[in-house]
């Protein structure tokens, strides 16, 4: 991964942008619990490989925005798991 600052954060966003996209087609299934399941897997699954990147780089330069992003990711991959408990 590029350990340029600005890069990591946009990748960041567009990892953000894809899993909530891909958490809001899970949703648009009513009815179908294993493709609920399914697309919130994936959405956590991005959720998190993007805070263990950004908890490595904020280890490694301590810019406070990764922490703030790190803590969206948190609360996003949270978000996900309770809406998938919520529509089995």
């Amino acid at each position: 991964m590029s350990t340029d600052p600005k890069k990591l954060v946009k990748t960041i966003l567009l990892t953000y942008l894809l899993a909530s996209v891909i958490l809001a087609s899970g949703y648009t299934c009513r009815g179908v619990p294993v493709l609920i399941v399914t697309f919130s897997a994936i959405s956590v699954l991005l959720y998190g490989s993007a805070v263990l990147a950004l908890h490595q780089n904020y280890k490694k330069y301590k810019i406070s925005m990764y922490r703030f992003l790190e803590e969206i990711g948190i609360i996003f991959c949270l978000f996900a798991v309770i809406m998938a408990i919520m529509n089995l």
